[in-house]
């Protein structure tokens, strides 16, 4: 009887029969793990459609005024954008100051759209707009340009993680919240970077690329990465695409409007006076500038705003250009180090971050919420922690890092405007420099590495005996 009961238990419980139970449950807790990325987002994403979209009105952002204006200006009204009081009959109406318009004269007519609908109306559609592209980016940093880890577990962890960042990067709140086009350049930065490492066709690489570029200027210092990837084509056509828009740009933009650019915008680049000139009649303080010319000239003497340290105004152009051109040197020499014998690899490799986090550094003005540009490397930096690429001591600052990119840092306090204290004011200048410079070491090993196996073939071939 014992012997039947024991038979009877195995035939029905027999590895056949349980292992679809197995598999069921571990499909269902699969599934209920992949839940977890969504409801992160939608915990995150909600309030921000509210604050930073539903709740903002289109004459209280600082920025997207400029941009609806600057075309009506051009197109309707006939006169130029450009000058220190070119918008002081709108500020008077609108009951606050507005921010000069100091973006090149091609750009323009990416603004022109705007024109066909009311102030109010265009800033819902560029709301919008911004809000898709956010979302765009996200998909393509999480799904196209970072490599996901394979472990279930660990890649809903990634997933939440990188979710909650972005959307909770203050970068990305004062963007919409100021009317920026931020995140549409970055959408484009990030199809440009999606084609270039799904090596699609050229055209898919230069047509976001040239967009961005019409939008802001930052993103032309990405035209060295190509050439270190050896996609040529792509370069040219990019070059050749921005000058169909700076060809269109001739014919339709006015001949005084491009002369007052000159005149106006084009000086301030160079000289803080002007640059004081430009903005005399904004409460604006260049505290906010992150970028290597933004600290030098803090740090010399050569600024308006504040009290500097030391008092060597002369040495902050001199210096600025040595610093940045290391920069763009470092970064361009690893790189192509790397690729000369090296196809390269998927996913937002080493060379892809440092560029990013270069740009930030030499840009002449990189105010807090031009750090969304920063976030694809931010990203693949937070992979390395969760996977355990990098352990210990560098893992935990890499993570201090990251949470200072992110973390609303109010940079124009009184301390920060005395003396050496000033130095405190660079608080992210020094978490994007760190990031860069964690990136190119690690850039810089890859390349010793691959160029050390490149030349063992060619020594062994040396060594062999001629017969």
């Amino acid at each position: 009887m014992s012997a039947e009961f024991i038979r009877h238990l195995n035939g029905r419980f027999s590895v056949k029969r349980v292992q679809p139970v197995r598999i069921y449950l571990m499909d269902l807790k699969y599934r209920r793990a992949s839940l977890l990325p969504w409801i992160v987002f939608c915990f995150f994403y909600i309030p921000l459609i509210y604050w930073s979209g539903w709740a903002l009105h289109a004459k209280q952002v600082i920025d997207y005024p400029g941009y609806y204006l600057a075309a009506h200006n051009v197109f309707i009204d006939h006169t130029s954008p450009y000058g220190f009081d070119a918008f002081d009959s709108y500020a008077e109406a609108f009951g606050r100051w507005m921010p000069p318009y100091v973006y090149p004269p091609p750009s323009i007519l990416a603004f022109w759209p705007l024109t066909f609908l009311s102030l109010k109306g265009a800033f819902v559609v560029f709301t919008l707009i911004s809000h898709l592209c956010l979302l765009g980016s996200i998909w393509l940093m999480l799904v196209r340009l970072t490599p996901l880890p394979r472990q279930p577990l660990v890649r809903t962890v990634f997933l939440c993680l990188a979710t909650a960042y972005v959307l909770c990067s203050d970068a990305v709140r004062i963007t919409l919240e100021l009317g920026q086009v931020n995140l549409m350049v970055l959408f484009l930065i990030c199809a440009t970077l999606a084609a270039l490492q799904g090596r699609r066709s050229n055209w898919r690489i230069a047509a976001p690329l040239s967009i961005a570029i019409l939008l802001k200027t930052y993103p032309l210092f990405l035209l060295i990465l190509l050439l270190t990837r050896r996609r040529f084509k792509a370069a040219v056509l990019t070059l050749a695409y921005f000058g169909v828009f700076v060809a269109l740009a001739a014919v339709a933009v006015p001949s005084y409007v491009w002369s007052s650019w000159l005149t106006e915008v084009v000086p301030a680049a160079s000289s803080t006076r002007a640059l004081a000139f430009l903005f005399s009649h904004t409460p604006l303080n260049f505290t906010w500038n992150q970028s290597v010319a933004g600290l030098l000239k803090r740090l010399l003497g050569d600024t308006l705003w504040g009290h500097s340290p030391l008092s060597f105004p002369g040495l902050a152009e001199p210096l600025i250009k040595i610093v940045d051109a290391a920069l763009i040197g470092i970064t361009s020499f690893f790189a192509f180090r790397f690729y000369k014998r090296r196809h390269p690899v998927d996913g937002v490799a080493e060379d892809t971050a440092a560029f990013l986090l270069m740009m930030y550094l030499v840009a002449p003005i990189s105010w807090d919420h031009h750090l969304v540009y920063v976030l694809p490397a931010a990203i693949l930096a937070l992979g390395f922690i969760v996977q355990e690429k990098v352990r210990g001591r560098a893992a935990f600052w890499l993570a201090v890092t990251l949470c200072v990119l992110a973390w609303r840092v109010e940079l124009d306090v009184s301390l920060f405007q005395k003396q050496w204290w000033t130095l405190l004011g660079f608080v992210k200048f020094y978490a994007v420099a760190a990031l860069w410079a964690f990136f190119a070491i690690r850039l810089a090993r890859a390349s010793s590495r691959v160029a050390e196996e490149s030349s063992v073939p060619v020594m062994s071939q040396e060594l062999q005996p001629h017969l």
